[in-house]
């Protein structure tokens, strides 16, 4: 079950059993920075790479 309120990013971190420290780590910045694109609606376009490299996923997994 899919819930709207969860944003593809924050799923799949979910479900790979990360934090957002961990992919903070991943992706070589803090952890408020990590959350901004998880949180948004339509995170900029330049984070999404970074964080589907972090999270092992394809640019396509993390579409909104």
């Amino acid at each position: 079950m899919f819930d709207d309120a969860v944003t593809p990013a924050k799923a799949w971190r979910e479900f790979l059993r990360l934090t957002q420290a961990d992919v903070a780590t991943r992706m070589g910045i803090g952890p408020a920075a990590c959350a901004q694109p998880e949180a948004a609606k339509r995170p900029r376009k330049a984070a999404l790479p970074k964080l589907a490299e972090a999270l092992g996923l394809s640019l396509h997994q993390l579409a909104w």
